[in-house]
């Protein structure tokens, strides 16, 4: 879904990506820590794309 530079994408992804992070932490702490570091990767990997950063951040992910 973040493949391709799509601004339009980036508010569904960022509600799918929170959707997942609230499962690994019903899961638990370790699934957390990798969902987290995953985030943490996506957000490393796209750092030139601020719409998607910023998206990231109304969802309030990490």
């Amino acid at each position: 879904m973040l493949e391709v530079a799509d601004t339009r994408k980036y508010r569904p992804a960022a509600h799918d990506l929170s959707k997942i992070r609230a499962s690994a932490l019903a899961v638990g702490l370790e699934a957390l820590a990798e969902v987290n570091e995953m985030l943490a990767d996506l957000r490393d990997r796209y750092r030139r794309r601020p719409s998607l950063l910023a998206a990231l951040d109304r969802a309030q992910l990490p």
